[in-house]
């Protein structure tokens, strides 16, 4: 125990100390996302010992980046990283092209067979959140989904619940349907 304690002691006053940088067409909301779940930003009061343990941290961080980015729409996100050892401290940059943003094309809520609700009873598509023409946001579809349950539920149908869901990709229309 006492040398981990020893190790940890030294680590940050002999460490690769780092900045990081974030660029690229990314509004502010998103790039504020990236910055609190970058592995990178968050453990700089924690330098790693050398500069190939900087480049593996900040590497650990680009498929973490992607995810979000596609999360919030952007299916064709591509994510760079670079480090500048002529700096003091190195500066980490990540270059984030976002690409176009994915909008929701079409949505279809389908009814299983034998649970026949009346027609006035079910939500359209916007009732839950789901617009055609917006951003294919992975939380707003999560969301509507869930939405369309508590609305059903609501409505007296007590057993309400989703039994599929399909979101489909399509790269060549840019669009989720």
């Amino acid at each position: 125990v006492l040398s981990l304690l020893w190790a940890g002691a030294g680590w940050a006053e002999n460490g690769i100390r780092y900045d990081v940088r974030l660029e690229g067409d990314v509004e502010p909301s998103l790039r504020e996302d990236l910055e609190f779940i970058s592995n990178t930003a968050g453990t700089k009061d924690r330098p790693p010992a050398t500069i190939v343990q900087l480049q593996r941290r900040a590497d650990d961080d680009v498929p973490v980046f992607i995810q979000v980015l596609r999360s919030q729409g952007y299916y064709e996100a591509v994510v760079e990283v670079s480090l500048d050892e002529e700096k003091d401290p190195v500066m980490v940059t990540f270059r984030i092209q976002p690409g176009p943003p994915y909008l929701l094309r079409s949505i279809r809520m389908e009814v299983p067979p034998g649970y026949q609700p009346a027609e006035k009873d079910l939500p359209s598509p916007q009732d839950i959140g789901l617009v055609p023409g917006e951003r294919a946001r992975a939380a707003v579809i999560v969301g509507a989904q869930e939405n369309l349950v508590l609305r059903m539920k609501r409505k007296g149908y007590a057993f309400a619940r989703v039994v599929d869901r399909h979101v489909i990709v399509d790269h060549e229309a840019k669009g989720v349907f």
